[in-house]
């Protein structure tokens, strides 16, 4: 054994843990709503240690967590996915840093080898479904930088066990340790000013995601199309439509054939989010692919009984609290669709079970069991 370890070693126990964090996507959809909800727990329960956060300086002073005495915000603007990214990111390391955490499969590949890294992995769609990830160029980065996370992360976090299972048979199980850790849902997020006013005066069957291919939310609207002269709903697309780097035109192309029906909506801020879910009738995910799946989880914290894919991750969060249907059959999501809005019985249970579901994901105890993950990666 050389001294230089050593001596690192010793430095370590000296002082407080160092831990940089990339936190670029903060403002994005998803890694934004697992940044903004995880991060400040985390900051929060960790009073011990130090944190530099990378990404938007602007961003980041709007959570108040990240104010604390042990924690630096650090200006990174490099886009995700660029080669800007692998230059400014190594740069805005602290020389000091004890770990890294990516919190997308993204890496800095020029870091110092001797840094130990964290990887959150949200899912390996890019691999699991190339046919919809882009073209050749896409589906090659994926398939390199997924290979450097398992060849050089300390440790790896998925959110559900299917994450896990589907990193092991697409790129081996021989990968570093690894933790499952849940992603949580506040029963408090409704709480946004919304006031009571209906956003539409009909009823609504409500979807709330991206409109990218594998959400298959054409299907949904086509399905929504073979019932809707049996119900008096309409269905509305709350998710972003524009500047996706795959998206489905097809929903829009659908959605102009029912304008008086079909409502998409677009991006919309939380309490806008708010007032879509607390009116809802019900809510639709007919996602081919998820690593989690959140947003049928906030439908239940709202009361919304959810139609939901039996597909990937999706049972595993919902479990028995949400109807089921085949995500690649139109015919049965539009009967499935019929059911969960006419069959009052069915929908009274749903809304209970999924009130009953949704409380078992808790923000916490995500902090609680990352921050045991960044205490594995830091030993390795």
């Amino acid at each position: 054994m050389t001294d230089r370890p050593i001596a690192q070693g010793t430095e370590r126990r000296r002082r407080p843990p160092h831990i940089v964090v990339d936190a670029r996507m903060l403002r994005h959809s998803g890694i934004g709503t697992y940044l903004r909800n995880l991060l400040p727990r985390v900051v929060a329960r960790s009073p011990e240690w130090r944190f530099t956060v990378l990404g938007s300086s602007s961003a980041l002073r709007q959570l108040p967590a990240l104010a604390a005495p042990h924690v630096a915000v650090r200006e990174c603007a490099a886009p995700i996915y660029s080669i800007r990214e692998q230059l400014a990111l190594p740069r805005a390391v602290p020389d000091d840093a004890d770990l890294f955490w990516a919190t997308h499969y993204v890496l800095p590949l020029a870091l110092r080898s001797s840094l130990p890294l964290l990887v959150t992995v949200h899912d390996v769609f890019h691999l699991a479904m190339p046919e919809l990830a882009g073209g050749p160029l896409h589906r090659a980065y994926a398939r390199y930088m997924f290979g450097e996370v398992k060849r050089r992360a300390a440790h790896l976090l998925f959110t559900t066990e299917f994450a896990r299972g589907e990193f092991a048979r697409l790129l081996g199980d021989d990968g570093p340790p690894c933790s499952i850790v849940p992603l949580g849902v506040t029963p408090d997020w409704l709480a946004a000013d919304a006031g009571t006013t209906r956003p539409l005066d009909a009823p609504y069957l409500l979807y709330v995601g991206n409109v990218k291919p594998h959400k298959n939310v054409a299907t949904l609207v086509r399905a929504f199309g073979r019932l809707r002269d049996d119900v008096p709903h309409h269905l509305v697309v709350v998710g972003r439509l524009e500047g996706l780097r795959m998206r489905d035109d097809e929903v829009r192309r659908l959605a102009a054939t029912m304008p008086d029906r079909v409502h998409l909506v677009g991006e919309v801020d939380d309490a806008a989010l708010s007032a879509w879910m607390r009116h809802a009738d019900a809510f639709a995910f007919p996602s081919l692919y998820e690593g989690f799946g959140l947003p049928p989880l906030e439908a239940m914290v709202a009361g919304c009984p959810c139609l939901v894919a039996r597909a990937a991750s999706i049972p595993e969060v919902c479990g028995d609290a949400a109807h089921y249907c085949d995500p690649h059959r139109e015919s049965d999501v539009a009967d499935r669709l019929r059911e969960l809005l006419t069959d009052q019985a069915l929908r009274a249970t749903l809304i209970a079970r999924g009130r009953a579901r949704a409380a078992r994901f808790d923000w916490d105890r995500c902090a609680a069991g990352t921050r045991a993950a960044i205490e594995e990666a830091l030993a390795a």
